[in-house]
């Protein structure tokens, strides 16, 4: 019979086990598991025991299923998987992802190419897939496109006029899918001025009968005051920009015609954003606003990019959150040694930027730990570590900033009474008779009954020299 195995005679002859417990080794253990060293436990589980007995998991490894894993990892048929990124074990052991699929988060995803998400199965791109507009699921309305990541509508966006990308200019206006110059319309298919086109005069498709011109929106057989018959239409010499100030001279591209004169309305300080707006003394024309010296306009609203948090270098460049912006760049105050607390607030060498304020490196001198990185000022020094007590000081010659322990048997700080420094941070509180005191008393006191003591003055009574101030005891009395 085997008494190591034997569930009726375990380790001992007539030594039944419970029911549902097992003889391991002979000793008595619960179903599944396994006496090692004295010790039932669970192999599948047990990181000392993984396994099988003895076989300890290294440090950070977990035991799982009788095999030691790093943690986060699992064991599948004895071998250690990531559930969250095996394409052979994704989400659970043995769930293989298929061809053309990766496992991302314990989940089989298609993969796509460069630029592109995988959407319920389907490859598509965010930034110009109408159904899947900005992110999976998202479509834009009818008769709108995605571009960028953002539903538009082609017909009236002037970000994004008639396609994607193409951005009307600051004297435009996106209508029908075209860029049409601010003043005229949109009629079938073409960017019309209603004041003075004979085929659209008033509004659209009103056609000026045969010998007649469009003046100021009507059809006339003359030019009415103020307009000019040029090649067959009547015109404001002053502000057509196809004959400014004078017949067929027409304004460069980004030009408008204002008081007969071509001018760019995002920079004329006279005309600035529209005819006969003058900017006032000390500011200038910045993209159609005038700004102050020093700022610039973004989307109409003057700001100075050199610290405007939604506006920093460049229009529409915001910092992100505990971010400030300082000289065009986005820093955060807590930590910029350039810009500490504040923008231009600039740390000295050495120094570190902590919460805001400048924090000195150990041996500089300070007057609160509140200065110093350590947090610690002990001696009037940044300190590497707390240094309080008469017994360590941190100004030691040769080790400024580090906290050392003074020597035994010396008092330098005067602070532990007729004791000295024990070399271990603090004042021995006894003393050996028989040494008379040294080192643990100064040189003014003595050993009496394990304490120091002041000497004694000639005249009193003694036993030992160095009970006197003197030194010197005769006859009994101090010298």
């Amino acid at each position: 019979m085997d008494l190591s195995s034997s569930s009726n005679n375990c380790g001992k002859c007539g030594y039944a086990c419970y029911k549902g417990y097992a003889c391991s080794s002979g000793r008595c253990c619960k179903l599944g598991d396994t006496n090692c060293s004295g010790k039932c436990v669970d192999l599948t589980s047990n990181g000392k025991n993984c396994g099988k007995c003895g076989d300890a998991c290294a440090f950070g490894n977990l035991c799982q299923g009788g095999t030691c894993c790093p943690f986060g990892q699992k064991s599948c048929n004895g071998a250690c998987a990531d559930l969250t990124t095996d394409n052979k074990n994704c989400g659970a052991c043995g769930k293989v992802c298929q061809g053309g699929t990766k496992c991302t988060l314990g989940l089989c995803v298609k993969v796509c190419p460069l630029g592109q998400t995988s959407c319920n199965g389907a490859c598509v791109k965010l930034k110009s897939d109408a159904k899947n507009c900005g992110a999976c699921g998202t479509a834009c309305p009818s008769g709108q496109a995605c571009c960028g990541g953002a539903c538009v509508d082609l017909q009236t966006s002037a970000a994004h006029c008639g396609t994607c990308g193409k951005k009307c200019n600051l004297l435009s206006y996106c209508a029908g899918g075209a860029c049409c110059l601010k003043g005229t319309t949109r009629c079938g298919g073409a960017c019309v001025n209603l004041k003075t086109d004979a085929y659209n005069c008033g509004k659209c498709g009103a056609a000026c009968p045969s010998g007649q011109y469009c003046s100021n929106g009507a059809c006339v057989t003359k030019c009415t005051i103020g307009y000019t018959l040029c090649n067959g239409a009547c015109v404001d010499l002053k502000a057509d920009a196809n004959n400014c100030g004078k017949c067929s001279s027409a304004c460069a591209a980004g030009q408008t015609c204002c008081g007969g004169k071509c001018v760019k309305l995002d920079s004329s300080p006279l005309h600035c954003g529209g005819c006969g707006k003058k900017c006032a003394t000390g500011s200038l024309c910045s993209a159609g606003t005038c700004c102050q010296i020093g700022q610039t306009s973004c989307s109409g609203v003057c700001v100075n990019l050199w610290g405007d948090n939604k506006n920093c270098g460049a229009c529409g460049k915001a910092c992100g959150a505990g971010k400030s912006c300082c000289t065009k760049l986005c820093v955060d105050l807590k930590t910029s040694k350039l810009h500490c607390g504040a923008c231009g607030t600039k740390c000295a060498l050495g120094e570190k930027c902590q919460a805001g304020l400048c924090k000195k490196p150990v041996g500089k001198l300070c007057t609160t730990g509140a200065q110093c990185i350590s947090g610690f000022c002990h001696d009037k020094l940044c300190c590497n570590k707390t240094c309080s007590g008469p017994c360590r000081a941190c100004n030691v010659v040769g080790f400024e900033g580090f906290c050392r322990n003074h020597k035994s048997g010396t008092d330098p700080e005067k602070g532990c009474g007729g004791y000295t420094c024990n070399g271990l941070a603090s004042c021995y509180s006894s003393c050996l008779v028989s040494s008379c005191g040294a080192p643990r008393c100064k040189g003014s006191a003595w050993c009496y009954k394990g304490k120091c003591q002041a000497r004694y003055s000639a005249g009193h009574a003694c036993l030992y020299n160095c009970s006197c101030t003197s030194g010197k005891c005769k006859l009994l009395k101090c010298k």
